[in-house]
């Protein structure tokens, strides 16, 4: 055995990367970090060869550049890198049309007749960097080091696939210096002998958000021990280690060391189960880093059996980290081959780990249940939760990775509204007003704006009628008058949903000749739409801030929302004075939707996350006292500042930064409402004593610590602290006058539309709600059914 080989014991199970080189095995998620750096540098020493640290600079030379008739440009560049700028190599860039930062696909070429790709990253938003590896890192055996990277480090041991993947990290170096790539956006992906060199990237590199080989196979995301072919039906003829690294072969993929334990014939095992890591273990090092392999179910090479088993042994390390949708797998049936299929999956994927609502059809995620069978290995993850009774839950040791983006220029005081025209200026000069009734009228607020529009030199069009519970319909017809005016951006004026709506309508003016609705619903794939600006008037939905927007399909009955970062306004202007102005039942809505907002962030099982949770904490006790003053007294300016600060910062993301989200109460809220025209925030009151009661059984350390930071309740037994801390919330909703109950609402709701209602928040049971406990239409019904008279608050 090699030395220092993790502790691992000669084996025909994949090897268990939580055990440590002492024997001893990671227990809790905050020891994992330490021993991921193990593993890297173990791999480092023993496979891949040891990789030269990041330079200290990286430039571009223009060689080519291109307007194609689309619009997007074209280029070709040569980036220079390393010492003296001697590592060289050429780069083709595509990047749409338009400005702004976007997101980036870094894609190692081997070979290139693939337009296709370039055309659908495009479609999409995405710019498409592919790396011609032949100038610094020869795919050959007489050459491979040769090239500028094996004489630019003479001294270092690593071998093609460590030369490929740092090069991959020597764009994203390039692309820190430039003006329109978004960093956290990054995609890296190759396929066969470069997505091995990918894989080796997402390894050492943790700038990229998303890792996608596609066809990696032996070296790569296939067991090196466990072979065979249609996912074990036969065995069928698969690559080996010992064939792969022959001398007449590929000896310079990887150290000389590996070659040693494959047989050269390649087609019979030899020694691999001496390996002290296998293909799992680049997996884990990987980790949690999101990361989609994409493989066909009759390609000889990838070994389809080896690198399903590799697959689930790596979900354990993604399921102890608490990020099991951060990996996914994707199988085809044909060959050896990087398929449209799959790249259209690689984006699907991307764009739900981005933050959009996006179906993932033929992708599988390590969200499986405990009951699926896994072979290969018998060992399995530390317990990260220990559930010591429904009553008592002790949360993991460290938080979710997460993505917090918030570009919107935020102006907040008395008379904002005064400098719209100065911050519209720089996003466009023909803007369509979007606004409700009368109240932005007769209090003089769109005077005030159109005043600042006229003095910055913008022209505009009015465009009111945006509903409380915005329609498409009414979107629709903004769409309309947006492309007859011209109009380059879309300032909302007033609460959410007139916002929502200017957001709808940009969306839809930028892709005319497609359905809203589609768009809304992602049948069709939002990559470009108009600027939005956002001139608020109540504190609630949060939406001058946020990734996400509401509609009503009123034809089909039908509500449903859309997350996407193009949903984010360019600015929000706001003037807490303008609350003053707003009845009574409008503030008590906003205020239970502020808190609402918060609250379906922090009861979320699981990551430990002290920060975030103490902003959330704050921001809700923040919300209970001033949201009782502001309803009591609407001039009371200081509380109505505090409420409107706290409506933006409900619903940007940031109380959800290393917890993520669940809006299961929303979705029942939703359903409420596009049956019945019900007040959003009254929708949220009204349900949300019955599914806390429903789910606090099963997450009471996260209700008992809400009910003692929040409420201050002091109770020691979590039973009692649970119920009192639920009690309050309710108790402080009917106190603003907001219901608490569906009777409350004053709706004739029958056995039979309560089925309906539960249908319509899973979409007709093909979703589960809750990050708690999963909810399928039957529980949801449940729900309703207690929340129908639920409790006395009083």
């Amino acid at each position: 055995m090699m030395e220092g080989s993790m502790g691992m014991k000669k084996s025909w199970e994949l090897p268990d990367p939580f055990l440590r080189s002492d024997g001893s095995r990671v227990q809790t998620r905050e020891e994992w970090p330490a021993q991921r750096d193990a593993l890297r540098e173990y791999l480092q020493q023993h496979f891949y060869g040891t990789i030269p640290p990041r330079p200290a600079k990286t430039t571009a030379e223009v060689l080519q550049q291109e307007r194609k008739e689309d619009g997007h440009l074209s280029e070709v560049l040569r980036l220079s890198t390393g010492p003296e700028g001697r590592v060289q190599f050429l780069l083709y860039m595509d990047r749409p049309s338009g400005e702004g930062r976007v997101p980036v696909i870094i894609f190692l070429q081997h070979g290139w007749e693939r337009e296709e790709m370039v055309t659908a990253a495009l479609e999409r938003g995405y710019a498409f960097a592919r790396i011609d590896v032949t100038e610094a890192a020869p795919d050959d055996r007489e050459t491979w080091n040769k090239g500028s990277c094996g004489t630019s480090y003479p001294t270092h041991t690593w071998r093609s696939f460590a030369m490929w993947g740092w090069l991959q990290s020597r764009v994203m170096d390039w692309l820190e210096t430039v003006d329109f790539a978004d960093m956290q956006r990054i995609i890296i992906t190759g396929h066969s002998r470069m997505a091995k060199g990918t894989v080796c990237c997402g390894i050492y590199d943790d700038r990229p958000a998303v890792v996608a080989p596609a066809g990696s196979g032996c070296g790569g995301m296939a067991s090196i021990r466990l072979a065979g072919g249609r996912l074990g039906r036969d065995q069928g003829r698969v690559e080996r280690i010992g064939k792969l690294l022959a001398k007449d072969r590929y000896f310079y993929w990887l150290l000389d060391e590996v070659a040693q334990y494959g047989s050269e014939e390649g087609n019979g095992a030899w020694r691999e189960d001496e390996l002290p890591y296998d293909a799992n273990t680049l997996g884990a090092c990987i980790a949690p880093k999101p990361l989609i392999l994409m493989e066909g179910l009759d390609d000889t090479w990838i070994n389809p059996y080896g690198t399903q088993t590799a697959w689930y042994a790596t979900a354990e390390v993604y399921r102890f980290l608490g990020a099991e949708k951060q990996l996914a797998i994707r199988y085809r049936e044909g060959g050896h081959a990087y398929t449209d299929g799959d790249f259209v999956a690689m984006l699907d994927f991307s764009a739900q780990i981005f933050g959009a609502t996006q179906e993932l059809t033929g992708i599988k995620l390590a969200d499986y249940g405990e009951e699926e069978p896994r072979v290969g290995f018998s060992w399995r993850s530390p317990a990260v939760m220990q559930t010591v009774s429904r009553q008592e839950q002790v949360p993991a040791a460290a938080m979710d990775s997460f993505r917090l983006y918030t570009p919107t220029e935020m102006i907040f005081g008395l008379q904002a509204e005064e400098r719209v025209g100065e911050t519209a200026r720089r996003y466009g000069t023909n803007a369509l007003l979007v606004y409700g009734g009368g109240s932005v009228v007769k209090s003089g607020l769109l005077a005030r704006v159109e005043a600042s529009l006229t003095q910055a030199g913008i022209q505009f069009h009015e465009f009111g009628g945006a509903k409380p519970n915005p329609t498409l319909a009414h979107a629709e017809e903004g769409v309309q008058e947006a492309l007859r005016i011209g109009a380059d951006l879309i300032i909302g004026i007033g609460g959410g949903s007139a916002i929502d709506t200017a957001k709808a309508i940009a969306h839809g003016a930028a892709n005319p000749t497609q359905s809203l609705w589609d768009i809304w619903t992602q049948k069709v794939p939002l990559t470009v739409s108009l600027p939005v600006g956002a001139v608020l008037t109540i504190p609630a939905a949060g939406s001058e801030m946020s990734d996400s927007a509401v509609l009503t399909n009123e034809a089909i009955g039908k509500k449903a929302g859309i997350n996407t970062d193009y949903n984010r306004c360019r600015f929000a202007i706001v003037n807490p004075s303008l609350g003053a102005t707003l009845p009574v039942w409008q503030l008590a809505a906003g205020v239970t939707d502020i808190m609402m907002h918060t609250m379906e962030r922090y009861f979320i099982p699981g990551s430990a996350c002290d920060l975030t949770d103490e902003i959330a904490e704050g921001l809700l006790r923040t919300m209970i006292t001033n949201g009782a003053r502001i309803v009591e007294d609407p001039t009371d300016i200081h509380a109505m500042s505090e409420v409107f600060w706290a409506s933006s910062l409900s619903h940007n993301d940031l109380t959800g930064c290393g917890r993520g989200k669940d809006f299961s109460v929303h979705k029942l809220g939703h359903a409420l409402s596009a049956r019945y025209d019900v007040t959003h925030g009254a929708s949220l009151s009204a349900v949300w004593g019955a599914w806390a009661e429903t789910l606090a059984p099963d997450c009471m350390c996260r209700f008992a610590r809400f009910a003692r930071k929040v409420w201050g309740v002091t109770a020691t037994d979590d039973v009692v602290a649970v119920r009192e801390g639920i009690r309050r919330t309710v108790r402080f909703f009917h106190s603003l006058g907001m219901p608490v109950n569906l009777e409350e609402l004053h709706l004739h709701i029958t056995e039979e539309d309560i089925r309906a209602l539960a249908m319509d928040a899973t979409m007709q049971d093909t979703v589960r709600l809750s990050r708690i406990r999963p909810l399928d239409a039957a529980a949801v019904e449940q729900i309703y059914q207690a929340a129908m008279a639920y409790g006395d608050p009083s």
